[in-house]
């Protein structure tokens, strides 16, 4: 969830919470008695406030409320801390948007020991931008970071960025220097993230799409 759906869902359980405590009737008085099947046990009559579960609803949508509120605070806290020392240009517009600085695109292989074999996974997707003037490795991967983390707390939801691979759910990134350049890899957590971030990636550099 984006953080602006954690303010909205702590509000309808704000809403749900008024309303089962507007519902208590602390004078409500409800007699009741039990149906005793031994002889032996007597079942008594009492009375009950037949009211009283709105208290534990309205309870249990407050701490649900707090919880969201909880989570969406510590969304934008992420991204504050993310994005501390970014460029506003550099947050607002994602490093793999200047493909005229994208010097190659490739998919990450590993190799993955099978009995005596060896197999190729494939974990992602490497970006290798060229080294522009102030541009370092460090800046990059904070850029990438607060990326990561400004998408995080619009729930991956920004139509604007679907060209970008920082915005996949599910994906983490590290970069490296390598001769006259950046490589950032792109890996994802699941095949579906994977697959995303190769299809995204190699478009920026106009090559066929992964399948």
């Amino acid at each position: 969830m984006s953080a602006s759906q954690h303010d909205a869902s702590a509000k309808e359980h704000d809403k749900e919470a008024s309303a089962h405590a507007a519902s208590f009737n602390p004078s409500a008085k409800e007699k009741t008695s039990c149906s005793s099947s031994k002889a032996a046990q007597p079942c008594w009559t009492s009375e009950q406030n037949p009211s009283e579960v709105h208290l534990k609803e309205a309870d249990k949508h407050r701490k649900m409320a707090e919880e969201h509120r909880v989570a969406a605070a510590a969304l934008r806290d992420a991204e504050q801390r993310s994005c501390q020392g970014i460029a506003p240009t550099d947050r607002d517009m994602s490093p793999f948007h200047h493909r005229e600085d994208i010097a190659s695109v490739s998919e990450i292989e590993v190799s993955v020991p099978q009995g005596k074999n060896t197999t190729k996974k494939t974990e992602g997707v490497a970006i290798v931008l060229r080294a522009v003037p102030g541009l370092t490795r460090e800046y990059l991967q904070r850029t990438a970071e607060c990326h990561l983390a400004r998408n995080a707390v619009m729930g991956f939801s920004m139509p604007e960025m679907s060209f970008c691979p920082l915005s996949i759910k599910g994906v983490r990134v590290s970069v490296e220097s390598v001769g006259n350049g950046f490589r950032a890899e792109i890996r994802g957590d699941s095949p579906e993230a994977i697959q995303e971030a190769i299809r995204r990636g190699k478009a920026l550099s106009g090559a066929p799409e992964a399948r």
